[in-house]
C-alpha cells in the first residue's frame, strides 16, 4: 500500500510481485581475470620447479647408491674377460644389487673351479695339449707339450704351430708326422686334431704324442 499512497508514485494499483525498479551493479573483472592467470603460472611454476627438483634429488639418490656398485660390475666384467676369476663382487646384500652380486659371485666361482679342474687336467696329461686358432697361431699349451718340444710356454704361444710340426695341416685327422726340438732335433710322433665349437671363432685342440720308441722298435723288426 505504500507505493499506491507515495505522492510520486507513478500509478496508483500496484500489487504484491510487481517490479518497482531494476537495481544494477557493475563489477569489474578484468582485474579478477588478471589474477587467476598470474596465479595460474605461479601455480604451474611452483609445480614445474617441484618436478625438477624431485627428479634431481631421484637422480642424486640413484648416483649415491648405484654408480659404485655399476662401476664394481664393470670392474668385475674388466677381469673376467682378462681371465682373472679370483676378482668378487661386494655389495650390500640388502639391496637389489646386492642380490644381483650373489648370483654373479657364485656363477664366477663356478667358473672358477671349472678352470682350475680343466687345468689341472690339461697340466697332468701325459700327451702334449695344444689349443691353435684357426689361423694355426698357438693360443696354450701344456706341460707335456713345454716338456715334449724342449720349449717354455711363453716361447710357443703366440706363434704358428708349424715351428713345431712343419708338415702340419690345419684339419680334422689323426696322422704320424714329424715333429722338430728347440734343439734342432726331430722325432715321430702322432697327433689328434679336433675342432672346437666356439661362437664366431675357429679353433683347433692337438693332442700329441711321442712315437719315436715305438718307430725304433718297428724298425728293428
Amino acid at each position: 500500500d505504500c507505493h499506491n499512497t507515495h505522492p510520486e508514485s507513478p500509478k496508483k494499483d500496484w500489487k504484491l510481485g510487481d517490479v518497482r525498479g531494476v537495481l544494477e551493479i557493475a563489477v569489474p573483472i578484468e582485474e579478477l581475470v588478471s589474477q587467476f592467470a598470474r596465479g595460474s603460472i605461479n601455480l604451474g611454476i611452483l609445480i614445474c620447479t617441484g618436478t625438477i627438483l624431485g627428479i634431481l634429488s631421484v637422480v642424486a639418490v640413484l648416483r649415491k647408491f648405484c654408480q659404485k656398485p655399476l662401476q664394481d660390475l664393470e670392474k668385475l666384467a674388466h677381469a673376467i674377460a682378462a681371465g682373472d676369476l679370483q676378482k668378487r663382487l661386494d655389495i650390500d646384500p640388502r639391496s637389489e644389487f646386492g642380490r644381483l652380486a650373489r648370483v654373479l659371485n657364485d656363477a664366477v666361482e663356478k667358473t672358477h673351479e671349472l678352470t682350475v679342474y680343466t687345468k689341472g687336467i690339461l697340466e697332468t696329461a701325459s700327451e702334449g695339449i695344444i689349443v691353435v686358432d684357426g689361423e694355426g697361431i698357438i693360443q696354450s699349451c701344456n706341460l707335456a707339450s713345454e716338456k715334449l718340444f724342449i720349449y717354455q710356454r711363453s716361447e710357443i704361444v703366440g706363434k704358428k704351430i708349424d715351428m713345431l710340426i712343419p708338415s702340419y695341416k690345419q684339419k680334422e685327422q689323426s696322422a704320424e708326422l714329424m715333429g722338430q726340438r728347440k734343439n734342432g732335433n726331430t722325432f715321430y710322433l702322432h697327433l689328434s686334431i679336433n675342432k672346437i665349437s666356439l661362437p664366431g671363432k675357429e679353433a683347433y685342440t692337438v693332442f700329441i704324442r711321442d712315437i719315436s720308441d715305438l718307430k725304433r722298435y718297428e724298425n728293428s723288426l
